[in-house]
């Protein structure tokens, strides 16, 4: 929104110079092609199904797809192919944990469980703060446009089939997120990541760590909404 937009850039000012990273971002009709490319530069195949639901999890992250590219070529090795499953697997129900796996717990409300996610990744180099944020930035907007069709009146269907998103278990995990959050909780909540991406960018990472829990409270038990300082 136009209001979100403003409030990035004032928060972009107010990062030092020093601290800035920007990632160039592949244009919505080359990200397929990319994914493709990838793999077979590795002599890996992978299913188109399995590459358009990568794309609906990165959204518009570049970072993240790549990451998410990387991690699977390593995973599976030259000569395999990669189908939709493998990659739904991997991503959501992995032994090791992810922003994906941290997103399934905070899309059931429960902050226990996000938090013992959250301390698995922070054993871990998973635990950038800033792609970590990023991350649930993404999935949040998608279920503030599934939760928003929904409010339209639209079927659960048709709202899923309107944001793309094909898999069976992903619209479980993102029902059962709209049924958790309102959509103004949901707004509230992209906001607050933008808050804490300001200030996770801008203080030590030694305080990173309590950042992101006081973060997942602010989220799940006050749905984004409360006053905070730091």
């Amino acid at each position: 929104s136009e209001e979100i937009g403003r409030i990035d850039k004032r928060l972009e000012k107010m990062v030092p110079k020093e601290n800035k990273v920007i990632f160039w971002e592949l244009f919505e009709n080359q990200k397929m092609g990319w994914i493709l490319n990838f793999f077979r530069k590795s002599n890996i195949q992978i299913d188109p199904e399995a590459a358009s639901f990568l794309l609906e999890m990165v959204e518009n992250n570049t970072k993240e797809l790549k990451d998410t590219c990387g991690k699977l070529r390593v995973y599976f090795g030259e000569g395999s192919r990669i189908e939709y499953a493998d990659v739904e697997k991997i991503l959501y129900h992995s032994k090791d944990e992810n922003v994906f796996t941290l997103f399934k717990k905070i899309s059931s409300r429960d902050l226990d469980a996000s938090l013992e996610v959250l301390t698995k990744l922070l054993l871990t180099r998973e635990a950038d703060p800033v792609a970590l944020l990023a991350g649930l930035l993404a999935q949040v907007r998608k279920l503030k446009r599934l939760k928003g069709l929904i409010e339209q009146r639209y079927s659960h269907e048709e709202a899923f089939s309107r944001v793309k998103m094909s898999s069976k278990r992903m619209q479980k995990i993102y029902a059962e997120g709209a049924r958790q959050y309102s959509l103004d909780e949901l707004q509230a909540i992209v906001l607050l990541i933008a808050r804490f991406d300001y200030r996770v960018r801008s203080l030590k990472s030694n305080l990173h760590a309590t950042l992101l829990q006081l973060f997942l409270y602010y989220l799940v038990v006050r749905g984004g909404s409360g006053i905070f300082r730091f």
